[in-house]
């Protein structure tokens, strides 16, 4: 994932993949699962396949800065039952444009 810049009611896409292909069992996201880091959002999660999900945000609302997501422990699942690790993404910068008068 790399870095982006968004204004203030804009949108951005990651796409999470799981690593360990042979082994995963399950792997799902949830919107409400995905935590926001310092702004607000309509949160969209798309399957693409069995270890891939993109997770869309629209309408990305907050001050300006470095934001993230935070994709939850337990998303994936290998056949002995282990499950993933709580995973940040990378950063995006949310610019909020004002006209100067």
């Amino acid at each position: 994932l790399s870095a982006n810049a968004v204004k203030d009611g804009g949108s951005i896409k990651y796409t999470v993949k799981a690593t360990d292909n042979e082994e995963v069992a399950s792997f799902g996201i949830s919107a409400d699962k995905v935590k926001l880091n310092g702004f607000t959002a309509t949160v969209k999660c798309n399957v693409v396949n069995k270890t891939t999900v993109e997770v869309v945000l629209s309408n990305i609302q907050g001050t300006d800065g470095l934001k993230s997501i935070t994709i939850p422990a337990g998303v994936a699942v290998d056949y002995e039952g282990n499950k993933s690790q709580e995973v940040p993404a990378t950063s995006f910068t949310l610019s909020i444009f004002t006209l100067l008068q």
